[in-house]
């Protein structure tokens, strides 16, 4: 029991550790909430991209008749 205990307050008292688990839980409680927020704005984004490639699939296919 008491290794573990050690095992633990060395980890804790590492500050590499310590400043990675704050970081990331603040990164976790920030954009947990913006989740249903930015959701709709990925989605947009998500079309304009595909619509992008598709227009860029045709103008290729276009060009390629062309030859």
């Amino acid at each position: 029991m008491e290794d573990n205990m050690n095992m633990i307050f060395e980890f804790l008292s590492s500050t590499n550790e310590v400043k990675l688990m704050l970081i990331v839980g603040l990164a976790l409680l920030t954009l947990i909430p913006l989740a249903p927020i930015l959701k709709p704005m990925l989605n947009k984004a998500v079309k304009i991209i595909k619509h992008l490639l598709e227009k860029k699939r045709k103008v290729k296919n276009l060009l390629k008749f062309k030859e």
